[in-house]
């Protein structure tokens, strides 16, 4: 069961393997899939939020994310080398 779009905007964003924030989902902006209305990808400036100047933003993929808690969503973004 997934949450509220209105709840998910509260939430901070954090990536566990550097220790980022990237601000709060509803700063970012929100990729969605097409056929299903999934969320896909989210679109945050680095360090938080900004005007996305100079490209200074991130693509944070939707699936590298690990758990999500009353006020954060943790992310992994680290890439899994076998």
């Amino acid at each position: 069961m997934g949450k509220r779009l209105s709840k998910l905007m509260e939430l901070e964003i954090l990536e566990v393997s550097e220790g980022s924030k990237f601000g709060y989902i509803g700063d970012c902006d929100l990729i969605f899939e097409r056929q299903s209305g999934e969320i896909k990808t989210l679109v945050a400036g680095k360090g938080g939020f900004s005007l996305f100047k100079n490209n200074d933003y991130i693509e944070i993929p939707w699936n590298k994310r690990l758990n999500m808690y009353e006020k954060t969503i943790l992310f992994d973004l680290r890439t899994k080398i076998l």
